[in-house]
């Protein structure tokens, strides 16, 4: 009976392995079927994308190139602040109400009320934290109500005398170089960023009005007597240092009895800040479109297309032109930029416009660091965005750029 018992077990036992066995390699299966269906799936997924690439080029590159430009827009802005908040002493902030405090500087009144003031300005906390606080106050979108011309009370307190809302916030003014000081920096940029980009669309615009047209007639003829003469006109007005033209039409102006000031002047005065830009900025777009009209007639299909017999008038028409303004509207961005922080600055200064690039030399000169900031961050914003949107406008027209 023992012997009977025994053999039964052994065989329950080898009963149970073999069921155990099953079960492992059903289980086995299941993870192997599990994943093969994800792997199957991933690459449905993958290959769905690629198809709408394909389909859908101009689309993936628009929102590739807005991708990037906010995130470029960010790291920008950021490290600006950073050097703004690394370089700048904290007792500056302080400066500008010095005389209503008693305390001296490191006292614990003291401290304290320079903690309040970058608490005014959320400038206070961690530098993650402060940053955060940056791109709040910056962001276009959302309101904000901030107080304004501070004073210190005698239990050394801040006190406000009133509150503005703005919808981008920098700081205060400290002295009233470029504005009333103690207002918000945002508020004195609004009259003045509309004079600045009055004046560089419309000279920009004038600009590539004569510039595209010369450069193209003087690569036409090229070789020739026009060719040399604006060739030559070009190369002068580039060689002659922007203040130098400025100051050669302001003493035209002068002696011509017109006014010296933008804003007692008639409309004679007013044009002459104008033709200054456009005399800077039209060299820089001959030359460019010169160049690019070069570049395409070495190009494989221009030497194709003059050997079937095409002339040279069709093809500038039909093939070059296109081409070449394609990358002229791809430069646009430059001389916009060169032209805010460059040449408009001597025109400003010069006619008295109070316009925003004037304010950045005010701003330098009283120590302004806040408008200082509010500037930077305002021509980095515009330029960024500025090349985005041309990007994209040139991406409609040239199916080879939009497709790298």
């Amino acid at each position: 009976m023992s012997e009977n018992k025994k053999s039964e077990a052994l065989k329950l036992n080898e009963l149970d392995k073999f069921v155990l066995s099953v079960g492992e390699s059903t289980n086995d299966k299941k993870g192997m079927n599990l994943r093969t269906r994800t792997r199957y799936r991933a690459n449905k997924v993958k290959q769905s994308v690629a198809i709408f690439t394909k389909r859908h080029l101009h689309l993936i590159f628009v929102l590739r190139r807005i991708l990037f430009t906010i995130l470029t827009l960010f790291i920008m802005i950021t490290l600006i602040f950073l050097i703004f908040r690394c370089t700048v002493d904290e007792n500056w902030f302080l400066s500008d109400i010095s005389s209503g405090i008693t305390s001296n500087v490191g006292s614990p009144e003291y401290n304290a009320l320079l903690q309040e003031r970058l608490h005014q300005f959320s400038l206070d906390g961690s530098l993650w934290n402060q940053i955060w606080k940056f791109w709040y106050n910056i962001l276009p979108f959302i309101p904000k109500t901030v107080p304004t011309f501070t004073t210190v009370t005698i239990d050394q307190h801040l006190a406000f005398a009133e509150y503005q809302t703005v919808f981008v916030y920098f700081g205060e003014l400290y002295t009233s170089g470029i504005g009333e000081g103690g207002s918000a920096v945002a508020a004195s940029f609004e009259s003045g960023i509309a004079y600045s980009l009055v004046f560089v669309v419309v000279s920009l615009l004038f600009s590539f009005l004569i510039g595209v047209p010369l450069g193209f007639y003087s690569a036409w003829k090229k070789g020739r007597t026009t060719d040399k003469a604006i060739s030559v006109i070009s190369t002068f007005l580039s060689a002659t240092p922007p203040i130098v033209i400025t100051l050669i039409i302001y003493y035209i102006s002068f002696f011509s009895k017109s006014h010296t000031s933008y804003a007692s002047g008639t409309f004679d005065t007013k044009i002459m800040p104008m033709i200054v830009l456009i005399l800077i900025q039209t060299p820089f777009i001959v030359a460019s479109t010169k160049s690019y009209v070069f570049d395409e007639l070495s190009m494989d299909y221009s030497k194709f297309a003059l050997a079937k017999g095409m002339t040279d008038t069709r093809m500038f028409m039909s093939h070059i032109f296109r081409n070449v303004i394609i990358r002229i509207i791809r430069i646009i961005p430059i001389a916009a930029i060169s032209s805010f922080c460059g040449t408009e600055i001597f025109v400003e200064m010069v006619w008295m416009i109070p316009g925003m690039s004037k304010d950045i030399v005010d701003a330098v000169n009283n120590n302004e660091y806040f408008a200082i900031l509010g500037y930077v961050v305002t021509i980095a914003t515009f330029g960024i965005i500025l090349s985005a949107a041309i990007d994209l406008i040139a991406s409609s027209f040239d199916y080879v750029y939009k497709t790298r």
